[in-house]
């Protein structure tokens, strides 16, 4: 008997390998080798993207329900959820908009919060790149003027340390209709 299943020919080519890089201020006129200084660091559970959309319909009298080609989109941005257990500084001071680390002379700093976040503590982007079976490290996602805007939490256990951030992207004032986040595919010249 059988079996009916979605596998097709071309399935072996179009698979996407490992959790990938995340990668703070990523350039993409440059390659992932020239970039490893601005890697984040190691994670646990992979990378999620999430794209949210909210998209409004009006009221129409006599309708039963939405109407196909009267959709608007009223919100349109991206949030990306990632946990590291390679924790440095930088990326808890990323974790935390409008913190500072104070050095305490004891060979350790302490990171308090006394502002407001501020547009310097955007970063410029945080990109995911992975592995595509048909190209390495061409896939993934790039949000853009990102500010973790979700709660910080760092989790001590036996094993080891993690921490979990939430970044949210943001749009750019000085061009409001662009976009703050993009998705990294190989072309279909790369993948057949």
């Amino acid at each position: 008997m059988a079996r009916t299943v979605g596998i097709q020919e071309e399935t072996p080519q179009r698979l996407i390998y490992g959790a990938g890089a995340v990668i703070r201020n990523y350039d993409s006129a440059k390659s992932l080798d020239e970039q490893t200084d601005n890697f984040m660091g190691a994670t646990k559970g992979g990378s999620e993207l999430t794209i949210i959309q909210e998209l409004v319909y009006p009221e129409i009298d006599g309708a039963l329900g939405k109407i196909k080609g009267t959709a608007r989109l009223k919100q349109d941005t991206a949030k990306a959820k990632i946990t590291f257990v390679d924790i440095d500084l930088d990326t808890l001071l990323d974790a935390l908009p409008g913190a500072a680390a104070t050095e305490s002379g004891t060979g350790t700093v302490t990171i308090t919060r006394s502002r407001h976040p501020e547009s310097d503590d955007h970063l410029t982007n945080i990109a995911v790149i992975t592995d595509h079976a048909a190209a390495d490290g061409s896939v993934g996602f790039i949000i853009t003027d990102p500010l973790a805007t979700g709660d910080l939490s760092l989790k001590f256990s036996d094993e080891f340390a993690e921490v979990a951030i939430e970044w949210e992207a943001h749009y750019d004032a000085a061009a409001p209709s662009t976009r703050p986040w993009s998705l990294i595919y190989p072309s279909d010249s790369a993948v057949s």
